[in-house]
């Protein structure tokens, strides 16, 4: 191999640019290896022995990260022999002495070394753009998460709190949209805002027949709910499918938009009913019908809403849900507003240390929330203070493993703490 390189070339080489295929190939099932998901897949019988995985107790530490994980696997494609000694003796030579022997492995040690240093940065490569990948892919679902967290904090703060309160309810509106390209998750948050609803609930599906026909559907729909608000004093939510094609801006639907124009000003007050929909673009529809006094809560997730302003918003909801417990020295974490969406926060060092911040889960998802959110965390004054966080052992490192380190400290139940520390605490 070594033979086959042009010395002028040899850092490029080593550097492991322009692999084989066969090089690419091996880089990129090596560096598929993830440590907390894979590990001890690809050990051969001699590291599953030396690593204990058959036999209890481990003879070495098991690799701390992904990297060191794979430097194992490729050692076991790659044997580099042990370096040769550097110096030999004349008499070793005429002796033919085990020295002189180790002496002539040289030729065989330097292309080993050299083609595993240039394997390695060849996974190192792939390692880091599938971190890319994996970042970029993390990015989108944190975004789409953040728009789904934004809409229910919307919706509840907007509306549901005013909607499901026995007070005065004059501000109640008449219509609510939720605009998005992506309609599965427009019916998901309005089939949340419905569950959240203390109310009678009224779905219209879109059976294809006439534009007369379904508002009349509509009319019938909101005579009925306004009999019930009498009866038991329950407002109605009515959600009409596909209600934005009835509002559909051309001269064919000039009837159907004017008598929906004169319902939606008097769905709130009138009838007791606050009507819910959803489109993938609100421009298509007759402006007057989605005049304020009408359809007075429109989110719209369509525009261009970067990742920051989306934080800044969900920010402004997490603080607002991070609450301590009356009689206890927790704080309830609420991170999506949902009941069984927490995590219980305390203190380190049961309350006394001000500088550690304890998470009371090994739940994965809860602990990589408040990993991602210390700055959140750090603006409520009993947690101004904190330095790290600690946790009992994660159920799964997915997400985190690269942002935990083991204490190799127990907590009273005996389960081993892991720590987090935060970068340049305040």
């Amino acid at each position: 191999m070594l033979g086959n390189v042009n010395i002028n070339n040899l850092k490029r080489y080593l550097s492991g640019e322009n692999p084989s295929f066969e090089e690419q190939a091996l880089g990129e099932i090596i560096a598929e290896h993830k440590l907390e998901r894979d590990w001890p897949e690809g050990l051969n019988e001699r590291n599953k022995y030396l690593y204990g995985i058959e036999d209890g107790l481990p003879i070495r530490i098991k690799p701390e990260n992904d990297r060191e994980y794979q430097l194992i696997l490729l050692k076991q494609v790659i044997e580099v022999p042990i370096m040769p000694p550097k110096y030999y003796r004349g008499y070793q030579k005429w002796f033919n002495t085990q020295t002189w022997q180790d002496m002539q492995k040289w030729p065989e040690y330097i292309e080993k070394a050299i083609k595993f240093e240039r394997m390695e940065n060849i996974i190192n490569r792939i390692r880091r753009e599938n971190y890319a990948k994996e970042k970029a892919m993390l990015e989108i679902e944190a975004k789409k998460h953040l728009a789904s967290a934004y809409v229910k904090y919307k919706l509840n703060k907007d509306f549901l709190i005013d909607f499901n309160s026995k007070e005065s309810q004059e501000s109640i509106p008449n219509a609510i949209m939720l605009e998005s390209n992506d309609r599965e998750e427009n019916i998901n948050n309005l089939k949340w805002l419905v569950g959240k609803a203390n109310t009678n609930y009224v779905h219209i599906e879109d059976d294809c027949t006439k534009d007369t026909v379904r508002v009349n559907q509509i009319i019938t729909a909101l005579e009925t709910a306004q009999e019930n608000y009498i009866k038991n004093g329950k407002r109605t939510l009515l959600w009409v499918d596909h209600f934005d094609k009835l509002l559909v801006h051309n001269e064919e639907n000039d009837e159907t938009i004017s008598d929906l124009k004169d319902l939606l000003c008097k769905l709130s007050k009138e009838y007791k009913t606050t009507l819910i929909f959803e489109t993938d673009n609100s421009k298509k529809m007759d402006p007057i019908a989605l005049q304020s006094h009408r359809v007075k809560i429109k989110i719209n997730m369509n525009k261009d809403i970067s990742l920051k302003e989306l934080k800044e918003l969900q920010n402004e909801f997490l603080r607002a849900n991070i609450k301590v417990i009356p009689g206890t020295d927790c704080y309830r974490f609420t991170y999506l507003p949902t009941d069984k969406d927490f995590v219980d926060l305390y203190l380190g060092s049961f309350g006394h240390d001000s500088s550690v911040l304890w998470i009371d889960s090994q739940d994965n998802e809860k602990i990589k929330v408040v990993l991602d959110n210390v700055e959140v965390l750090k603006s409520i004054p009993k947690f101004n203070n904190i330095q790290k966080i600690q946790c009992p052992r994660p159920n799964k490192f997915d997400g985190i493993g690269d942002m935990l380190n083991n204490t190799y400290l127990l907590t009273k139940e005996g389960q081993v703490i892991y720590e987090y520390k935060i970068k340049n605490p305040k």
